[in-house]
């Protein structure tokens, strides 16, 4: 997951720790493809004064695919799993900030 990560400019490379992030990972033919950080329970709106937010929800922070495996449905197979957690946790509404990047655009 380190190398994963650094490759798309996500990480410094080291030893990966989640720091308490909850993850998800997509393997193909016994290797990491794929990998997404998210916390399955998070009041982002309100903690930021949004009273009309949706309240708690979950929040997409990191995802990353290789290079190799892009545009074969391994981001959607990351984010669905997501979401199905997050259903199961009750809450309707996921979030994700883009960031711009290098390769952003892929």
């Amino acid at each position: 997951m380190e190398e994963l990560l650094h490759s798309n400019h996500l990480g410094d490379g080291r030893f990966y720790d989640p720091g308490g992030l909850d993850v998800v990972v997509a393997e193909l033919h016994g290797s990491v493809v794929g990998v997404a950080e998210f916390k399955l329970h998070c009041d982002f709106g309100h903690d930021k004064g949004r009273g009309a937010h949706p309240g708690e929800q979950t929040f997409v922070l990191t995802m990353a695919v290789a290079h190799t495996d892009r545009r074969s449905g391994v981001g959607r197979a990351l984010l669905t799993e997501i979401a199905r957690r997050a259903q199961e946790a009750g809450h309707t509404f996921l979030a994700l900030v883009p960031q711009d990047g290098a390769d952003a655009a892929g």
